[in-house]
């Protein structure tokens, strides 16, 4: 895949959803959501690779707590080997099932606490997410703190 493709795709799956058409912007993004794969990470307040160990709800309403055993940082480049994550809850509204326990995870977690995590990433994208976080990005996300 070219860059243009790559980018697409990589916005195309911070819908939470499967990487569909490559121009389709997700439902819930702001008006201001930019498709390229650098607004993507400038727009991820983590992005990390595991497995999952349990879900639960969240310190709030229509929130999910995820903890997770750590493979791979991406977004910050290290961390802890495990994990808690609090996300939007993809279980939400009855479209997504919460993950399982002992579930391979690569998950982009928004700067917006609000927006539902993205985790349907082909392996290609999961390397380009990887190797364009590895890189200094000189954009900063036009939503987030």
């Amino acid at each position: 895949m070219g860059l243009a493709a790559v980018t697409a795709a990589a916005a195309t799956a911070c819908g939470g959803g499967s990487a569909g058409a490559p121009t389709a912007k997700p439902l819930h993004a702001p008006a201001n959501f930019d498709p390229s794969l650098e607004g993507s990470i400038a727009c991820s307040r983590l992005i990390v690779d595991g497995t999952v160990l349990s879900v639960a709800d969240g310190n709030r309403p229509g929130f999910m707590t995820t903890r997770l055993k750590v493979r791979r940082w991406v977004k910050p480049g290290d961390g802890p080997k495990t994990t808690s994550i609090q996300t939007g809850d993809i279980a939400k509204d009855g479209v997504y099932q919460r993950w399982r326990p002992g579930t391979r995870l690569f998950l982009r977690v928004d700067v917006d606490p609000t927006a539902l995590p993205d985790w349907q990433f082909t392996r290609q994208q999961q390397r380009q997410l990887i190797r364009a976080a590895g890189k200094p990005i000189d954009l900063e996300c036009p939503y987030g703190p």
